[in-house]
């Protein structure tokens, strides 16, 4: 897992910024229903959903959770960048073939109460490829509003397989309490053809940190705290600074399992766009 903090920022030149998906999904007018339990592409049946749902979850979206603004990503220009040896292995679930995936919640805005928080994402690329890393602001508090303003773009270095974090540099103003944005995750898979290029993105909200909250106590303890406060993105990065231990590395799959529960929990059909996140979520989960 490779880990970074305050790399340097790439010149303000960049552009083909990519805002669309393959695979859009209106939200906005969408409120989360956790009770709903839908047959998956797994096949599992409604009393084994409520089974699932019903043990004790590592993470507990906040009370007043909304929707992401823009369209479920998952994955702009999906796939890999080019045949490779994952490629070429059969995966834990078929559906489950992407270049890189944010490691966030996509049924609801994940919260953070850091003000330069760590963002996590997925690497399914066997081969390296530079990675970009973009930062965005919604320029209104109107939930319904989806236009954007940039922040700040990084160059992250090579992508490596598996898991990738980033935190926000100290060289950067902290992000403001009560505002949200966006972040986007870009693997190069070519500098000539950025239309090649494999894009995923998720939205945050900053919020008040609770008094206290994860000041104590080992990585496993912290997330806790955090999940139980509906601290998505702090409770990940508790979990993510290396060396990552057997135990935390245990419950940061128990966490993304508890993401692939809430979008199994949406599905309507074993083939719309919740059951596909739903579906490389528990890849997610059970590759390590």
């Amino acid at each position: 897992m490779k880990q970074f903090s305050g790399m340097r920022k790439l010149p303000l030149t960049i552009t083909g910024l990519a805002t669309g998906s393959l695979i859009y999904l209106l939200l906005a007018s969408h409120q989360p229903s956790w009770g709903h339990v839908a047959p998956d592409s797994l096949g599992h049946d409604p009393g084994q959903r409520l089974a699932q749902a019903s043990r004790r979850r590592n993470y507990v979206p906040p009370a007043r959770s909304t929707a992401p603004r823009r369209a479920t990503s998952l994955g702009t220009r999906g796939g890999l960048c080019e045949s490779s040896s994952t490629a070429n292995q059969e995966p834990i679930l078929p559906s489950a073939r992407f270049s890189v995936m944010t490691v966030a919640p996509q049924t609801h805005i994940g919260q953070t109460a850091s003000t330069r928080p760590t963002l996590t994402w997925y690497i399914a690329e066997d081969n390296p490829y530079p990675v970009e890393l973009q930062l965005y602001r919604y320029t209104s508090s109107d939930p319904t509003d989806s236009q954007l303003e940039r922040v700040e773009f990084f160059d992250v270095g090579l992508s490596q397989p598996g898991w990738m974090t980033f935190t926000l540099p100290t060289s950067l103003p902290p992000l403001n309490v009560g505002e949200t944005y966006r972040w986007k995750v870009i693997v190069k898979c070519s500098e000539s053809q950025p239309s090649r290029n494999k894009i995923d993105e998720a939205d945050l909200q900053v919020v008040p940190s609770p008094p206290g909250m994860g000041t104590t106590g080992e990585p496993v303890q912290q997330a806790e705290q955090y999940g139980a406060a509906g601290l998505w993105y702090d409770a990940i990065a508790a979990l993510s600074h290396t060396p990552v231990s057997p135990a935390a590395a245990a419950c940061r799959n128990e966490l993304v399992g508890d993401l692939a529960e809430l979008a199994a929990q949406e599905a309507k059909d074993p083939n719309d766009v919740f059951s596909l996140l739903s579906d490389r979520l528990r890849y997610i989960a059970n590759s390590d």
